[in-house]
């Protein structure tokens, strides 16, 4: 995209250039008309280049999906894995399941919790989480009643990212038996 900007500006200048010699064969009232055409060619190429960074910075940040975003609400999914064994859990997750649903390149994970409802017996319900799994770290990843939409722009945009909504845990903490499953040890 950026290269598709720079390229855009080297056109502009070339027709600068060509309109420049233009002008001094063809007057004053083309020039005046000429100038006008480069400064509304420049604003538009200046927007061109503007968002052309801003959407590159965007997606710098992005998750990428490591699922199909609709299985998460289907019935009968298949992306759901049963808690491994640990003692190092500090609660029993032998009745729950997960799916890691997003990844990023420095170690940024989305897991999705799969778990009863503590209110409505037999009801399932989803709990997000985002892990930066190189400082311990995490943040609220909304999935229950939200769309796939909602969860494709917020992985877009994830939460860990905003300082003021991270938080640090250790290993006493219930979140710690998610982190062991969205950031395995090597």
């Amino acid at each position: 995209m950026i290269g598709c900007a720079i390229f855009l500006l080297h056109v502009i200048r070339l027709l600068f250039n060509l309109l420049y010699l233009k002008l001094f064969q063809n007057g004053i009232n083309t020039m005046k008309k000429t100038l006008l055409f480069l400064g509304m060619l420049s604003v538009g190429t200046i927007g061109v280049v503007t968002s052309a960074v801003a959407q590159d910075a965007d997606n710098k940040n992005a998750l990428k999906p490591a699922i199909n975003l609709a299985e998460l609400f289907a019935e009968k999914s298949t992306i759901w894995s049963t808690y491994p064994e640990n003692d190092a859990y500090v609660f029993d997750r032998s009745e729950e399941s997960y799916a890691v649903v997003a990844k990023r390149a420095d170690g940024v994970v989305a897991l999705v919790n799969k778990q009863e409802s503590y209110t409505t017996p037999g009801k399932m319900v989803l709990m997000g989480t985002y892990f930066n799994c190189n400082k311990m770290t995490d943040a609220t990843f909304y999935v229950e009643d939200v769309s796939v939409d909602d969860v494709a722009k917020q992985l877009a945009d994830p939460a860990i990212d905003d300082p003021e909504r991270i938080r640090g845990f250790d290993a006493s903490m219930p979140v710690h038996d998610l982190y062991l499953v969205a950031c395995p040890q090597s």
